[in-house]
């Protein structure tokens, strides 16, 4: 019976034809953001530099990167086994540590001698030299490597990252410090909520008196505080740093803070665009990302619906490198947008975390000569989790009900009135006014026509 389960399972994941893939993806492990003029942090750890991405985070990515290539080259020959940089795009936004996530993910997409495309034959290497001079050290190091026929050491492959930008990508509007000062009214709002305030009292109860013997301060901590701090202590833990003596000196329990970070972690991430009674700057400030991908599915069911397959100006597999921030809150629009209750749904977006949308064209839709968007479903994954699984013209129709349009958030950031009563009400005033003209021309018109024709009838009787 299990071995029947295990196959149908198989059958149903691998017989349904995958026709696109986006992954949005939370940078690896880093150093924390806030560090001391000497780039200590809070616990006496020394970085390198503040937010940068580490070993530990490029490692993270890599096998993430492994893991794809095992999903959608091996098991379901998705994307080519050699290298076709026209099937995958890459997206970033403008941080070190972002880039560099997208790049160790790609080595372990193809990794090492995976692939062999980038072959360089004798001919090309008499080319290969550049315009300057290469010292026989150079190049005696060149033949330690044995590259043969490898432009790069061991066929490493290469491909570009591009940055988020609001003239080619509807995402760059994805950007807080556009709406600033909204974040700032709902990051108050959130921090003066019972739950915020349950948080804080918790943290004070449990660490107030730890740290303030091992930081040298007195009275309690504030959430900027305790946001700095558990970014601070997560960062150290993901570093592997020996934090032993918190416990032996101060008596932190490391496990007990480390649930508390992570805990309040998720709850930040939840509501960092949101209040309990306003979704208005989690809808304008995700409106980029989910717009853009309504398009890429739209546009792949498109070419599958017409059987184009040498389309190559739209990419198949698309990756977005972001941030917790971002990250939790296309979570939080998932959830809104679609009313899911599920406690459990909204993931903790730790390090490495990475959420995949797949579109696949549905086993049912064989037969028919015809097909349209009720053909195609959309499946929903959190790290190695399905979430759930839409009808793509349900997820289309309910996404794009959400979505505001480009005026609409720059006016809502600025503070401008924009809401559609409004609007209504200015086109309707505008009507009315067209409607009062056109009646006062038109009596005009009535009584310069009389005038005339009583003149006439004078001129007659004159006559």
């Amino acid at each position: 019976m299990k071995l029947l389960i295990l196959y149908l399972t198989f059958h149903f994941i691998f017989s349904k034809k995958l026709i696109f893939v986006l992954t949005h993806f939370r940078h690896g492990a880093r150093a924390p953001v806030s560090l001391d003029e000497n780039n200590y942090d809070l616990f006496k750890q020394k970085w390198l530099y503040p937010g940068e991405l580490t070993v530990v985070g490029q490692r993270m990515h890599y096998l993430l990167g492994r893991h794809n290539h095992e999903r959608y080259i091996n098991q379901m020959n998705f994307l080519s086994k050699n290298l076709n940089s026209n099937e995958i795009y890459i997206l970033s936004t403008n941080f070190n540590r972002t880039i560099q996530s997208a790049l160790a993910q790609f080595q372990g997409l193809y990794y090492l001698n995976s692939s062999f495309n980038d072959r360089i034959n004798d001919n090309q290497k008499n080319f290969s030299n550049p315009p300057i001079n290469i010292t026989k050290d150079i190049q005696n190091e060149i033949n330690k490597l044995n590259l043969i026929n490898s432009a790069l050491p061991q066929f490493l492959q290469t491909i570009p990252i591009h940055i988020i930008n609001n003239t080619e990508h509807e995402m760059e509007i994805y950007d807080v410090s556009y709406c600033v000062d909204k974040v700032i009214e709902y990051a108050n709002i959130n921090f003066e909520s019972d739950l915020f305030k349950n948080f804080t009292n918790d943290f004070n109860n449990k660490f107030s008196k730890s740290f303030n013997k091992l930081l040298n301060q007195i009275g309690n901590y504030s959430i900027p505080y305790i946001i700095d701090l558990c970014d601070q202590f997560i960062s150290d833990i993901y570093d592997g740093r020996n934090l032993n003596y918190l416990e032996y000196f101060y008596n932190i329990k490391l496990n007990d803070l480390e649930n508390y970070c992570l805990e309040f972690g998720r709850i930040n991430s939840f509501f960092s665009l949101i209040t309990d009674n306003d979704t208005n700057l989690l809808f304008s400030m995700m409106t980029p990302f989910f717009r853009e991908l309504l398009n890429y599915m739209k546009n792949r069911i498109n070419l599958d619906i017409n059987n184009i397959t040498n389309n190559n100006s739209i990419p198949k597999f698309v990756m977005y490198s972001g941030h917790d921030a971002s990250l939790g809150s296309m979570e939080t629009f998932i959830i809104k947008a679609f009313n899911i209750t599920d406690e459990n749904f909204f993931v903790n977006p730790i390090y490495a975390s990475s959420c995949f949308f797949e579109v696949y064209k549905n086993d049912n839709s064989s037969n028919k000569k015809f097909l349209d968007y009720s053909d195609y479903i959309v499946d929903y994954i959190f790290n190695d989790k399905l979430m759930k699984s839409w009808n793509f013209n349900e997820f289309y129709k309910t996404i794009n009900s959400k979505l505001w349009s480009r005026q609409q958030i720059y006016n809502y950031c600025e503070n401008k009135e924009s809401n559609n009563e409004l609007e209504i009400t200015l086109k309707y005033i505008i009507l009315l006014l067209l409607i009062l003209i056109f009646g006062l021309f038109a009596l005009l018109l009535h009584l310069i026509i009389k005038y005339l024709i009583s003149d006439d009838s004078k001129l007659n009787k004159l006559l």
